[in-house]
C-alpha cells in the first residue's frame, strides 16, 4: 500500500463548509493560496464574503482616514478579507519571496490589478526574507507601472507602519529610479494634486532627478 496515498476518508475529513454551505478544502501551499485570494478580489473592495450583501461587516483593517484621498478604493469600512489579504501576502513572502514578488509583478502587468501588487511590494521590503536580497531592486520596475503608484506605496506605508516609521532603502531606491524615466505627460497626469500624499512628496523624499522631475518640482509641467 502506497503510504502516501490519500484516502476518500481522509480527504472527506479535510472538509469545511464554506458560506454557501458548500464542502470546501484549505489550500496548504502559501503561494498558491495567494494567487487565488488576490487573483479573485480585490484589496479595498466589499467582497460578497465580507458579510451579507445588505450588511456588510466591520473593517479587520482600517488605514488612517489622513490618506483615504491617496488609498482610495483601497480604503474601504467594508473590507475585513484586507487582513485576510495582508496575512496571505505574508505567509507566501516567507515560503517564497521571490515567488510572490514574481507574481505581484504578474498581477500588475498581465492581470492589470494596480492596487494588491502595490501592498505584495511594501510588505515585501519590510519582510526578513527579502531584506537584503536584492529582490524589490529586481521586481520593482515589473510592479510600478504609473506614476501615480509610488505614492500608492508610500501612502500605504505611512498607514500601515506609520508616519515616522523608517522606509526601506529598497522602497527609496525603486521609487527614484522609477519616477526619474517617467515623462512630463506621465507626471502631469499622475501628479495626485488632489490626494493626501502627491507624486512630488514621493520626489522630494527619494531625491529622483530628470527634467520632467524639474518641472513637476517647479510646476511647470505642461499638461
Amino acid at each position: 500500500m502506497n503510504p502516501n496515498k490519500v484516502s476518500a476518508v481522509d480527504v472527506r475529513a479535510r472538509a469545511h463548509s464554506n458560506n454557501m454551505g458548500g464542502r470546501s478544502w484549505d489550500i496548504e501551499n502559501p503561494l498558491a493560496r495567494l494567487k487565488v485570494v488576490a487573483a479573485s478580489c480585490f484589496f479595498g473592495e466589499p467582497s460578497y464574503y465580507a458579510g451579507t450583501r445588505s450588511k456588510p461587516a466591520k473593517a479587520s483593517v482600517s488605514y488612517k482616514v489622513k490618506y483615504k484621498p491617496t488609498l482610495a478604493p483601497m480604503y474601504s469600512t467594508a473590507v475585513p478579507h484586507n487582513q485576510l489579504l495582508e496575512q496571505t501576502i505574508d505567509e507566501a513572502l516567507a515560503f517564497d519571496p521571490e515567488g510572490t514578488l514574481a507574481f505581484a509583478a504578474e498581477l500588475r502587468g498581465d492581470l492589470g490589478i494596480r492596487t494588491t501588487p502595490q501592498v505584495i511590494m511594501v510588505r515585501a521590503a519590510h519582510a526578513d526574507s527579502v531584506r537584503g536580497t536584492g529582490l524589490i531592486r529586481k521586481y520593482a520596475q515589473s510592479i510600478l507601472r504609473r506614476a501615480d503608484e509610488p505614492a500608492t506605496q508610500l501612502a500605504y506605508h505611512w498607514a500601515v507602519y506609520g508616519d515616522t516609521a523608517p522606509l526601506p532603502n529598497a522602497l527609496k531606491k525603486a521609487w527614484s529610479k522609477f519616477l526619474s524615466t517617467q515623462s512630463e505627460y506621465s507626471l502631469s497626469k499622475y501628479r495626485g494634486e488632489s490626494r493626501a500624499v502627491k507624486t512630488v512628496d514621493v520626489v522630494n523624499l527619494v531625491h529622483a532627478k530628470s527634467p520632467a522631475i524639474s518641472a513637476l518640482v517647479n510646476n511647470t509641467l505642461r499638461v
